[in-house]
């Protein structure tokens, strides 16, 4: 398995000697977008393959705030609010609590 930085990506072709690719974000991380992947493979005697390629869209998350009051009562509700925003649609919204 290979690992390959995002910037290096970006800059030009890699070679490796896995057939698997890890493309890992870092300082220059794929933007959010549509990537074709291409893959040729060579031999021992320099024949190359036919490219095969594979297209990967990256997302951007939903980003959420929380608002609500830090101190309550015993007893009392607590009224928290979420604050999203996203390109798309809020399918669930899944809270959890930790005790502590």
């Amino acid at each position: 398995m290979a690992d390959v930085k995002s910037s290096q990506m970006l800059t030009g072709p890699v070679d490796a000697v896995d057939p698997q690719l890890n493309v890992l974000p870092d300082a220059s991380p794929l933007k959010p977008g549509k990537y074709a992947f291409t893959l040729v493979v060579t031999d021992d005697v320099d024949q190359k393959s036919a490219a095969a390629t594979w297209v990967v869209e990256v997302r951007n998350p939903p980003d959420v705030e929380i608002s609500g009051p830090s101190v309550v009562a015993f007893n009392q509700v607590i009224p928290l609010t979420a604050k999203v925003s996203t390109t798309g649609t809020i399918k669930t919204f899944t809270w959890s609590v930790k005790v502590g």
